[in-house]
């Protein structure tokens, strides 16, 4: 999977989740559009989830969230 870049994390509205690459997602609300990182990894057999904060350009972006991941 060919991972995106930070303008298309940016400009991305649609409600949902977006992959991003390496088990990284983009989540999006679909009542107030809010952006926030996602995590998915396997522990012990079962799928898990794990948050790694709300989407910020400045603060939070894609390279960030790569990194936390």
């Amino acid at each position: 999977m060919p991972k995106i870049t930070a303008k298309e994390v940016e400009a991305y509205k649609k409600s949902g989740r977006l992959a991003c690459g390496d088990n990284l997602y983009l989540e999006v609300d679909a009542t107030s559009l809010e952006k926030r990182w996602i995590y998915r990894y396997q522990f012990q057999g079962r799928r898990t989830s794990m948050g790694l904060g709300s989407y910020d350009a400045r603060t939070n972006g894609l390279a960030q969230a790569r990194k936390n991941a």
